[in-house]
């Protein structure tokens, strides 16, 4: 846990309002929001989440396109430059 995770005993995670009521939905017989999503998490194992997101990461490579590295250096040089003046 980092020195500002343990200061800081809660944070803020911005949802949108369709997420929220459905959390809402969720919180039953006084549980606190923290315990609902960290039931929540427990239902899923982090080996079946991450396995959806580098099934999707590999579907997208198969299309991907790379560029070439000295095009994009001159282009992050010239925006940088016009930011400076």
């Amino acid at each position: 846990m980092s020195e500002a995770a343990a200061r800081a005993p809660y944070r803020t995670i911005p949802v949108r309002p369709e997420t929220w009521e459905r959390l809402q939905a969720l919180r039953m017989g006084g549980a606190t929001y923290d315990q609902v999503i960290n039931d929540l998490m427990d239902m899923a194992p982090i080996e079946k989440v991450s396995d959806a997101f580098l099934r999707e990461h590999f579907r997208r490579l198969q299309n991907f396109q790379g560029v070439d590295w000295a095009d994009l250096r001159e282009k992050y040089v010239r925006k940088r430059g016009s930011r400076r003046a």
